[in-house]
């Protein structure tokens, strides 16, 4: 043991006396305290206010257009538009991000479908018009029209008045009232529906109809509760409040958690079109179709825990240090890079320049030799990788505050919602995140005791680094599904413990009929760096020193 720890003692000191090796673990360190700062700026979205000058230069075309050619439906449609984009410029609406977006396109809808209303209601609106009226507009004769006209001119000054107002409550309450309105009408929906299976019971069609009403109200419903609890509780539309952003995405889950399955036929027909991969069943689809809502709805429960008891879920805002902290899972392949320069020159070095001959006149055994170089390359890539969260640790809490890190991380585990402590949440990821970036050292320096070749050694890992991605979808477009089996789509190893795998695991279960493994991709990629290590051991105890 002593001897390899002096081995190991004496590739450090041989290692950090390269300057090279020293400016690049300079660089990374210095790009990862940065990140944070660099994320945060992008967050959100940039300014598209060069865009919306554009659009409106192109509206104004469109209105020219419209004048010279007489339509005077395309002349009240882009004029409508126009008025829109008017009031997206006078409120300095600049970002699709911005919460005020979905009321200035009702508010564009809206303006179209008054001019619809007093269009038929003068007998001018064409068959073929741009605008097209409301479903409240049918039957109407041209009196009612014109007090459905008067009525939507209320609506869209209403409108108006609120995003003028720029009081998020108050559009928190007006976006309220807009769902009450549609719960109501899915109500009435569903009652319909219902009558008319009960009137006809061996009709599966009408069943259906009536059970997919049902679910429809029953999101509805959810949808309500989620903006009356905003109204109840004053929260407002900020990118960077965990509150808004949980609603946020507990409204984008409820479309999961309540979504209707398609009847065999349906399904069929989609899996033809290329909707679901081409091996999954009608059973496969409603088995995962079950699991993705139940998945959803536990998130909403860990969501709704986050908000009931003011514990910000990770994640959920740039504006947590833990979540600026966590990038370091999208940073492996830089240590991955450190990691391959060091175990792919580390042996063919030794030979191209003569040194082994001296190293190997030690009375060492070469299998302690090759261990103390394999460690070397090991405890230097784990110190970076640790330093670097360190760094990042330091950025986010200097930027955005200490006190986040004291916050627990949620998460839904035996049927009930969990907390952990922040510390013990991410390091095991880290830990595992590191596999990854231990198979491409492994790789780096097997291939270095057997090529004895660095540019070989270096630069064969750096290109599959690189490259998995390209070469995984390749597969996947030549329906080649054994590569979930390799190593190729595991080389990402944080990838995997980041907030969009479960989105990419469900992308590929839908697409392909497969998702990733965690557990497998672990096990897989700790037997490959074994055999790695024991093929380049073989190598470097077998072959003589000559060049």
């Amino acid at each position: 043991m002593k001897k390899i720890t002096a081995l190991v003692h004496n590739e450090f000191i041989k290692e950090f006396s390269k300057k090279s090796l020293l400016v690049i673990l300079a660089l990374v360190l210095a790009l990862a305290a940065a990140f944070p700062f660099l994320s945060s700026r992008s967050w959100g979205g940039g300014d598209d206010s060069e865009y919306l000058e554009r659009q409106l230069s192109w509206n104004e075309e469109s209105i020219d257009t419209a004048k010279k050619t007489g339509d005077k439906s395309m002349l009240a449609y882009f004029e409508a538009e126009r008025d829109a984009l008017l009031i997206q410029k006078e409120l300095g609406v600049t970002r699709y991000s911005d919460y005020r977006m979905d009321l200035i396109n009702q508010y564009s809808a809206l303006l179209q479908s008054q001019k619809a209303v007093e269009m038929a209601s003068q007998g001018s609106l064409g068959g073929d018009s741009y605008l097209q009226l409301p479903p409240e507009a049918a039957g109407l004769d041209r009196e009612g029209l014109k007090g459905l006209a008067g009525q939507m001119d209320a609506k869209v000054q209403r409108l108006l008045t609120v995003l003028r107002s720029g009081d998020p409550m108050q559009v928190a309450s007006y976006n309220l009232e807009a769902q009450q309105v549609a719960l109501q009408s899915d109500l009435n929906q569903q009652k319909a529906a219902e009558a008319a299976a009960k009137a006809g019971p061996k009709d599966e069609f009408l069943a259906r109809e009536a059970e997919a009403a049902k679910k429809t109200a029953e999101m509805q419903r959810a949808r309500v509760a989620l903006y009356q609890y905003r109204v109840d509780h004053k929260i407002g539309y900020g990118e960077d409040d965990y509150r808004s952003a949980s609603l946020q995405q507990m409204e984008q889950n409820l479309s999961l958690q309540y979504e209707i399955p398609l009847d065999e036929q349906q399904f069929l027909s989609s899996q033809k079109g290329g909707q679901f991969a081409a091996n999954m069943s009608y059973q496969q689809y409603l088995e995962n179709l079950e699991k993705a809502a139940q998945e959803s709805a536990e998130e909403n429960q860990v969501l709704q825990y986050g908000l009931d008891n003011g514990v910000p879920p990770l994640y959920q805002s740039q504006k947590d240090p833990r979540t600026s902290a966590m990038n370091i899972l999208n940073l492996g392949m830089l240590v991955s890079i450190v990691a391959v320069i060091l175990g792919g020159s580390s042996i063919a070095r030794e030979f191209s320049s003569g040194s082994i001959r001296l190293l190997l006149t030690r009375p060492v055994r070469r299998w302690k030799v090759y261990l103390g170089k394999y460690l070397t390359m090991v405890l230097v890539s784990a110190g970076l990788y640790l330093a670097m969260f360190l760094a990042m640790v330091l950025s986010s809490g200097l930027q955005l505050g200490f006190g986040g890190f004291a916050s627990p991380v949620l998460a839904f585990a035996g049927g009930r919602v969990v907390s952990y402590n922040f510390w013990a949440y991410c390091l095991p990821r880290m830990a595992y995140a590191f596999i990854g970036i231990l198979f491409t050292g492994s790789l780096a320096f097997c291939l270095s005791a057997l090529t004895r070749n660095t540019a070989v050694s270096v630069a064969l890992p750096i290109a599959a680094n690189m490259g998995y991605s390209l070469v995984f979808q390749l597969c996947l477009a030549l329906r080649l599904y054994f590569v979930r089996f390799t190593p190729v789509p595991y080389m990402d190893m944080g990838g995997l413990m980041g907030p969009n795998a479960a989105y990419q695991n469900k992308m590929l279960l839908q697409n392909y009929g497969f998702q990733l493994d965690p557990l497998y991709g672990g096990i897989m990629m700790m037997a490959f760096v074994a055999l790695f290590y024991l093929l380049g051991l073989w190598a470097f105890a077998k072959r003589d020193v000559t060049n």
